[in-house]
């Protein structure tokens, strides 16, 4: 279970739920490197960040890797200089983001046909491996509890 909220967003006086026999890990922030771990990212469908600063990524014109691999691999390149990015599917475009959620989760505003993606640093040895290929390793839902079973192929 990765939470979502953290000891910043819920405060020290509400610990963070425990299930019995679950794999935790808790989100970071990219302000620093992601020591004994891997980046990774967090699927927010339908949501955009208000407050951001966008920067176009330049998409091929042709590509069968789909425009939120081309976005991931530029944010990926960006490191520290991207720590969010989000994916426009109407019109085929994405852009990277001078920030993330971190202290800001009230700027997430429903925008259909986009996706906002933050970068996340996973530190879990059991799924960090399951995790590397994938565009994004988690899907957040904004004001709800999401049980994830995790499958494996």
């Amino acid at each position: 279970m990765l939470s979502a909220d953290d000891e910043r967003t819920l405060g020290k006086s509400h610990p963070l739920t425990s299930l019995k026999g679950a794999l935790y890990g808790e989100r970071t922030c990219v302000a620093e490197l992601c020591i004994n771990g891997v980046f990774t990212y967090e699927k927010i469908t339908g949501h955009v960040l208000r407050s951001a600063i966008t920067s176009p990524v330049e998409l091929p014109n042709y590509s069968s890797f789909g425009v939120t691999g081309w976005c991931r691999e530029s944010c990926d390149e960006a490191q520290l200089n991207c720590p969010a990015f989000t994916v426009n599917y109407q019109n085929n475009r994405c852009e990277r983001l001078d920030r993330n959620t971190q202290g800001r989760i009230s700027d997430l505003i429903a925008k259909d046909g986009e996706s906002y993606f933050e970068k996340i640093c996973l530190r879990v040895p059991q799924i960090m491996s399951q995790c590397r290929d994938k565009f994004w390793a988690f899907e957040r839902l904004v004001h709800h509890h999401q049980l994830t079973v995790l499958l494996i192929s």
